[in-house]
């Protein structure tokens, strides 16, 4: 209950009840649904050829849950990404 008063003789007061919302932290780490991912891919395989799929989660809520994959910058892939499924395509 919140309450306000003013500086009046007598004082008058009104009271308001109030909610509290505990917004998720980003508490959580993000963690891969395996420890190593190895894709095989041949040499003369169509652009836009499924080569596999990475998957991870976040216990967190919100967008705090949400993930985003990325390479270093000195690789050249190309991927899409999808909610929280990481899809590796050759292009």
């Amino acid at each position: 209950m919140l309450v306000a008063r003013d500086g009046g003789s007598p004082a008058l007061s009104a009271t308001m009840e109030t909610v509290v919302m505990v917004i998720d932290a980003n508490d959580h780490a993000p963690r891969f649904d395996r420890s190593q991912y190895e894709f095989d891919v041949r040499e003369n395989e169509a652009i836009g050829t499924l080569i596999g799929q990475v998957m991870a989660t976040d216990d967190d809520d919100g967008d705090n849950a949400l993930i985003t994959y990325s390479f270093s910058t000195r690789t050249q892939v190309y991927f899409t990404s999808v909610l929280w499924t990481f899809t590796l395509l050759l292009n």
